[in-house]
């Protein structure tokens, strides 16, 4: 079968994706003197990717050749050795006592009073001096595939990867409700972040991303099905809690019904664990309750800042007493702006998204304009968020493909998904804080690389654009 030349340049991106991390398979692990090579398959995966999505203007992507090189690249990241995150073993700690009938929200991993359940993973637990910091959702989703395969990290891997691809093509579906490009999927599909992040690494991310996915099909379905759309995001927000970010656009299509199911939902989940172990919010800090290790990741926590975090307490000359008061201080000032700055995006996002509903709410422009303008609250989040791991960047790409301009569009729509492509691609970098290459911060020219190419393209892209929600 004879390819056509205006389609060669996607093959041969296909082929490259999909060989890519196959050097992987012979290693004992992705991370520590690995590194380099890992970084390097990436950056070839990476460049496939550009010159997949470069080829959205010269022909049509075949769907085989997008989904056929989306998967093997899949596959062969499932045949590494899992080593650049040890979240999983948390989530199997958690999915074992559940199953022995325990809340794992009421002790800390390494309490004594937990040795009679211990498996020979439960030292390979991170942090274990606090209890879950997940949400009762996540928790089901441990019980259901620890009650499937007890103890496999593999299981987890395979159910995130599957997950990745259901939100594909609930990504493909809303391309082609919208009247856009189904061939923007690649977008999506094809970066590398998402595969090394789920096939690799097992991220519950991958369910929040199905379920906010889900909820946005809803959304925009007739009104006897809109509603479901409000479960939905309840379960992904009880993930983890950035997809509520979209209940914000939603106001007017849910009405009181809808934010009343979404919040009791919610409410009673929260309250269903909190029962037994207690909410976590007394005054000793010990890890313990539903949100006792939620506390201390928000208070203490930060990794790879964005905007508004800085280094300032390892300034040098600064004595310890000194250098710890600046680094509360600035920690505290910091917080309470980006605390602020997210209240006045989020209102800000309620009141366009409220005004455009005012449109004809189902016509594909207001629809497209809708789901466009999730991408500003989604982006501030994590601009301004204090931890910024890289699997925490994959809540954002699901959003990206729908930046392909349609037919009716503005032509440079396409500049806001660039910056965050580029940041998908850079934020990989972040691993080189681990031994034997850091000391668990993140190289300051690192930050550079990440944060100062996302910051001109987003400049860019509003000099040369009005935001999506102004169409």
């Amino acid at each position: 079968m004879s390819i056509p030349g205006s389609q060669r340049m996607i093959y041969l991106a296909a082929a490259v994706l999909a060989a890519a991390f196959i050097p992987l398979l012979f290693l004992h692990a992705l991370n520590g003197p690995s590194l380099p090579l890992f970084l390097l398959c990436f950056s070839l995966a990476g460049a496939a990717y550009l010159l997949g999505i470069l080829q959205l203007r010269r022909s049509p992507i075949p769907q085989g050749v997008l989904w056929g090189a989306a998967v093997l690249a899949r596959l062969v990241l499932l045949g590494t050795v899992l080593s650049l995150s040890d979240d999983v073993y948390r989530y199997l700690w958690d999915g074992h006592l559940l199953l022995q009938g325990i809340n794992p929200y009421a002790q800390m991993v390494s309490a004594p009073i937990l040795d009679a359940f211990a498996t020979p993973l439960r030292q390979l637990v991170n942090h274990p001096g606090m209890a879950s910091p997940y949400l009762p959702a996540a928790q089901a989703y441990f019980w259901l595939l620890e009650g499937i395969a007890p103890q496999q990290a593999f299981t987890h891997r395979t159910a995130a990867m599957l997950l990745d691809l259901l939100t594909g093509l609930v990504i493909r579906y809303l391309l082609l409700r919208l009247r856009l490009n189904p061939g923007a999927l690649i977008v999506y599909l094809w970066n590398p972040l998402l595969m090394v992040e789920f096939a690799g690494s097992a991220h519950v991310d991958a369910l929040m991303l199905f379920l906010g996915m889900a909820a946005w099909a809803f959304v925009f379905a007739e009104n006897k099905w809109r509603r479901v759309s409000a479960p939905l995001l309840a379960l992904a927000t009880l993930i983890k809690g950035p997809p509520m970010f979209f209940g914000f656009l939603w106001l007017r299509r849910w009405g009181f019904v809808g934010v009343a199911l979404y919040l009791t939902l919610i409410a009673a989940a929260l309250a269903g664990f909190a029962a037994g172990a207690g909410w976590g919010l007394g005054p000793a800090l010990d890890g313990r309750g539903l949100l006792g290790a939620i506390r201390i990741y928000a208070r203490y926590w930060q990794f790879n800042p964005g905007l508004l975090f800085s280094q300032a307490g390892s300034l040098p000359g600064l004595s310890a007493e000194t250098a710890a008061l600046v680094s509360r201080t600035v920690a505290l000032v910091s917080r309470t702006i980006a605390g602020l700055l997210m209240g006045i995006v989020l209102a800000a996002t309620a009141i366009m998204a409220w005004r455009l509903d005012q449109r004809e709410t189902g016509t594909p422009g207001v629809q497209r304009a809708l789901l466009r303008l999730s991408l500003l609250p989604a982006g501030t989040y994590l601009l301004l968020s204090p931890t910024v791991h890289p699997w925490y960047v994959t809540f954002i790409l699901p959003l990206l493909p729908f930046f392909i301009p349609g037919a009716d569009d503005p032509p440079h729509l396409w500049r806001w998904a660039v910056p965050w492509v580029y940041f998908s691609l850079a934020v990989v970098l972040s691993y080189l804080a681990y031994p034997p290459w850091g000391d668990g911060s993140v190289p300051g020219w690192v930050l550079w690389v990440e944060y100062l190419p996302l910051y001109a393209g987003l400049a860019w892209a509003s000099f040369s654009n009005r935001p999506a929600a102004a169409e």
